[in-house]
């Protein structure tokens, strides 16, 4: 009797493991997208001035410096993000559901920590004023910036509801507006600000 009850036991707790009727991600396809997201976002950063920039030139001087000073905290904010996924991964694999559900949410938390980082080099950046024939352009980054933003932020939302097919298009939405974000200031004149890393 004592064997029957802990045969039936382990399959009840089988069915609680990952693997066992639980959605699995596909890491490679999160990983690589992820990797895109996090390369683009290492180029974000700093302390903004608020006085317009009078030439092309001085706008190039008070922006790049700005990138420069927040690439480490958004690399640091990437690598935590990326070692979460990989972790989400492991444990999907082999681990319990109440492990799965935590790790989800630290992976979570840690893609809002890489938005706010990513917001707050954005307002900095979007605190100096460029020359007004250069507005446009920057226009554009900014909002492509911002776009990249708003797709972070809703996917770390679909990851926390458990919405993995959602969370994969936004982190792909988000590649992409970074992309377009760097493409718009390609030419511009940037040493640091249109760097992948």
């Amino acid at each position: 009797m004592g064997q029957e009850w802990r045969r039936k036991r382990q399959r009840r707790l089988r069915g609680h493991k990952l693997g066992y009727g639980w959605p699995r991600l596909n890491v490679a396809r999160l990983l690589t997208a992820s990797l895109l997201l996090s390369v683009g976002l290492l180029v974000i950063g700093g302390t903004g001035h608020a006085n317009a920039a009078s030439t092309r030139a001085e706008y190039i001087a008070q922006v790049d410096p700005i990138c420069r000073s927040w690439a480490g905290t958004l690399g640091r904010a990437t690598t935590a993000y990326n070692h979460s996924l990989q972790r989400l991964n492991r444990v999907a694999k082999s681990g319990t559901f109440r492990a799965f559900v935590r790790q989800d949410k630290h992976t979570a938390d840690a893609l809002n920590h890489l938005g706010s980082m990513h917001t707050s080099a954005t307002n900095q950046i979007e605190a100096v004023q460029p020359v007004p024939e250069d507005a446009g352009v920057i226009l554009a980054w900014i909002t492509d910036r911002r776009r990249a933003e708003n797709y972070i932020w809703s996917a770390a939302g679909a990851l926390r509801r458990g919405r993995f097919a959602r969370f994969s298009q936004q982190i792909a939405r988000a590649n992409e507006a970074v992309a377009t974000s760097l493409h718009d200031i390609a030419e511009f004149g940037f040493q640091v600000c249109h760097m992948r890393g």
